[in-house]
């Protein structure tokens, strides 16, 4: 009987079922945004798109308009490049570079959503149909903020899950960079920048990139992951030598 056992190229079990369940994901998904894609500009989703908006809109305030402006800004195009490069300095100055390079590599879903959207071609909410706070040009599927939000917030997350020790704040940081593209996707509908279809359509091909960029740095940034683990390791054990020797 022959041997199955894998080659030393090839990766071990774990790694190659986790790629395979990786893979089947992002072709579930990448079918779920063509699919949507197809039908971004049909007169039904404008329709549905149209009720979701007003829906959101409702109660609108002063107070709420400000809050989502303030919100929109942290999906700014200029504001996550800012984020990147402040996190792949901390990430660098802690000894984590390939963490760090992928951090600026989230960055390259900007210029991938403007390629997706000239695809598409779908044009932006009017005012006949909701209301407008802000004026945006260029088209609108997917959504640039909600997209790249995704990606950068979701990488970031990834790696405070992967990386801070203290339980309580591991999940108090990766809550928060979960939640903060969700809330600016929203804002977007509320301000009249998008309909609910777009940020749907962002959301999905945000996490098919996510999952390429969190798959990639599991393999490459795997001796840095390891040597924090360690690092850890030794530091728990030092601490409970000398908690016995007290």
């Amino acid at each position: 009987m022959q041997s199955t056992a894998p080659t030393p190229d090839s990766p071990p079990p774990p790694a190659r079922h986790r790629q395979k369940r990786a893979l089947g994901t992002i072709v579930l998904l990448l079918a779920l945004f063509s699919g949507l894609a197809f039908f971004a500009r049909s007169p039904g989703l404008l329709r549905f798109d149209t009720v979701i908006t007003r829906a959101i809109q409702s109660g609108h305030s002063d107070t709420r308009d400000y809050l989502a402006f303030l919100i929109t800004t942290l999906g700014n195009g200029a504001f996550l490049t800012l984020l990147c490069i402040a996190s792949a300095c901390f990430l660098n100055r802690y000894k984590r570079p390939r963490a760090a390079l992928f951090s600026l590599l989230t960055l390259l879903g900007l210029p991938l959503n403007m390629l997706l959207k000239q695809i598409v071609h779908r044009p932006r909410p009017i005012d006949t149909l909701v209301r407008i706070l802000f004026y945006e040009r260029g088209d609108s599927f997917p959504s640039g903020h909600a997209m790249g939000s995704t990606i950068v917030y979701g990488f970031l997350a990834y790696l405070a899950w992967t990386y801070i020790k203290d339980p309580a704040r591991r999940r108090f940081w990766t809550t928060v960079l979960i939640l903060t593209p969700i809330a600016i996707s929203f804002s977007r509908i509320y301000i009249g920048a998008h309909w609910f279809s777009d940020i749907v359509g962002a959301w999905i091909f945000g996490l098919i990139v996510l999952l390429i960029f969190a798959d990639l740095y599991h393999v490459a940034g795997a001796q840095e992951r390891a040597a924090y683990l360690e690092k850890a390791q030794t530091k728990a054990g030092k601490g409970k030598e000398v908690s016995g020797s007290v």
